[in-house]
């Protein structure tokens, strides 16, 4: 069954490509063509300039050296196109700051949590903010994302950083009390809530939040060319790309094919969405940096606590 759900993560964004193509009769690879050289050059240097920027701020984070945080996010967005959410980009990330600074797999995930918590707050945020420069009736439906976003996070790394380091309270000994044969669990849980407090020092906040700002900011310039050279208007575009992958649909597909299409003609939100989905994929060069081995090593502390929990049989 894994294995299906795989498959179909990676054939579906191509697969709503071709199918948004057929709809709106676009044919994807002479439209690409058509683009300008300098367009799509552009392009791809201000995908790796934001990530090359935001990875300054996963360096900070997790302590790693700055390679190790780019390369990271690289693979870790490519890694989303197959799988959506945390399991995906958060958890890839987590994995390579594991093994090159050899942190345990639950701190790695935390850290790679609060990068993520920044990308998706601050980017929803702008999104919301730039809304003036340019309304549209169906903004409704990605504010609703956005606010829903921000809501979640803000909820779940406050509770996080608030509670850090006091003791359990009614909910958390209610649940620990069911996992109390799995020690490892509770103390990954504990031991996540600590670092995403001392992660999120107000000092820290006003940091890592300006170059989140500067990634989307770099990411957004190329989009200048398609809509007369107004900024705000490709920030704007930008910032909708991003709320419309916050869908969690591999790779954001039809949603984010929705999203450009309420801004931009068929033919140009078609290269927009190919060129995107080729600049995720380039990360796919540093899949050696996930090691299956060190997984297995990490998890298996879990294994282990679980298989000692089954209840006994016979006599």
């Amino acid at each position: 069954m894994t294995d299906k759900k795989l498959v179909i993560g990676v054939a579906l964004p191509p697969l709503i490509v071709i199918a948004y193509s057929l709809l709106f009769k676009v044919d994807p690879i002479t439209t690409l063509l058509h683009l300008s050289p300098y367009f799509t050059l552009s392009f791809f240097l201000a995908y790796l300039a934001s990530n090359a920027v935001a990875s300054v701020r996963d360096a900070l984070l997790a302590k790693v050296p700055y390679s190790v945080a780019f390369k990271a996010r690289l693979l870790g967005n490519a890694v989303g196109l197959v799988i959506p959410g945390a399991l995906g980009g958060d958890l890839t990330r987590a994995v390579v700051y594991s093994k090159s600074v050899k942190l345990k797999l639950d701190e790695a995930f935390a850290i790679s949590t609060v990068s993520a918590f920044y990308d998706v707050v601050i980017g929803s945020l702008m999104y919301l903010l730039l809304l003036i420069v340019q309304p549209r009736p169906l903004d409704v439906i990605f504010t609703l994302v956005a606010l829903a976003n921000i809501l979640f996070w803000l909820t779940v790394i406050g509770y996080f950083a608030g509670t850090a380091g006091g003791k359990k309270n009614r909910l958390e000994r209610l649940i620990f009390e069911k996992l109390r044969n799995y020690p490892e669990i509770e103390r990954a849980y504990f031991r996540a809530k600590e670092i995403i407090k001392t992660k999120n020092t107000p000092l820290r906040v006003l940091q890592f939040s300006f170059l989140t700002v500067a990634e989307f900011a770099i990411q957004a310039m190329p989009l200048v060319y398609l809509f007369k050279h107004n900024y705000l208007v490709a920030l704007l575009v930008n910032q909708l790309y991003f709320v419309s992958l916050l869908i969690l649909i591999p790779a954001g597909s039809v949603s984010s094919e929705f999203a450009l299409s309420t801004v931009l003609p068929p033919n140009l939100a078609i290269s927009l969405r190919t060129l995107e989905l080729v600049a995720f994929a380039l990360g796919f060069v540093f899949i050696k940096e996930i090691n299956l081995k060190h997984i297995q090593e990490e998890l298996r502390r879990y294994g282990e606590v679980f298989k000692r929990a089954q209840p006994r049989t016979g006599g």
